[in-house]
Parts: C-alpha cells; sequence; structure tokens
C-alpha cells in the first residue's frame, strides 16, 4: 500500500528536496558498498517518491549503508542521499520496520563512548556491543 505522504515525512525529516531526484544512478554507481544492496540506492529514492513505505523501512540497504557520503557528493542535484538513509533509519527504529538493528546500536555505543571518553575506547565499545548480542566469540 503507497503512503502518499511518506515523501513529504521524510522532505520534511531530511530538509532535501527528495522530489528532485531524475533517477540518475550516480549514488548507486559510486557506492562502495552496493553489491549487498537489496535495493540500490537510486530506487530507494524513487521508492520514497511513491510513497512505498514499507518496502523503504523495510529494507536491508538503509542499514548496509556506510553513511560515507560518497552517493551525497555524487548527486547533480544535492540530494544528500546518506542524510535520507540516516533519517530512514530513524523513521524505521521508530516505527518498529527495522530489519537490522545490529549497525544502530553499535552506532548508539560508539556514541556514548566517545561521550564518555572523549573518544572511542575500542575494547570497551566491542565488549558491550558484543555482550548485548550475546554472542562473544563468533569472530
Amino acid at each position: 500500500m503507497n503512503d502518499l505522504g511518506f515523501l513529504r515525512e521524510v522532505e520534511k525529516a531530511t530538509g532535501e528536496n527528495i522530489s528532485a531526484c531524475y533517477q540518475c544512478y550516480r549514488c548507486t554507481a559510486g557506492c562502495p558498498v552496493v553489491a549487498d544492496m537489496d535495493i540500490y540506492p537510486h530506487r530507494i529514492i524513487r521508492h520514497i517518491i511513491l510513497g512505498n513505505k514499507d518496502r523503504v523501512l523495510g529494507s536491508k540497504t538503509i542499514w548496509t549503508c556506510l553513511q560515507c557520503t560518497t552517493c551525497s557528493v555524487r548527486c547533480p542535484n544535492d540530494i544528500d542521499v546518506a542524510r535520507v538513509f540516516d533519517a530512514l533509519r530513524k523513521i524505521s527504529i521508530r516505527e518498529g520496520k527495522a530489519v537490522e538493528k545490529d549497525g544502530w546500536r553499535f552506532d548508539e555505543i560508539f556514541l556514548e563512548s566517545v561521550e564518555r571518553h572523549g573518544r572511542l575506547n575500542e575494547l570497551e565499545a566491542i565488549l558491550r556491543y558484543k555482550i548485548g548480542k550475546k554472542d562473544l566469540f563468533s569472530d
């Protein structure tokens, strides 16, 4: 089911003019992790425009994104695609539709460590992450 307000919701959350996207594929062509995505970045933008909210928020792609901003730099319409993906993650978490929560949890632990110590305490962050997952020895 299409949610015609989804485009406006994401544009409001990001301040980006997503509807300016004309599907040039430059964001996808520059993405270093596109091979691991289930929906290419330019198609995520298209799904937002079409109001395919469930498809976007349930996508692995928004969690695979490294936030390297290569897509944003390459966009000829100055759409900050990385910012859009970050907002999609937040919406997905808020609405309980997130398929991949590990990346989000690691980001939280990372930022808490920096806030507490003024820098990343790598050992503490990794231990907190692994203990939280109850998976100490898999890697």
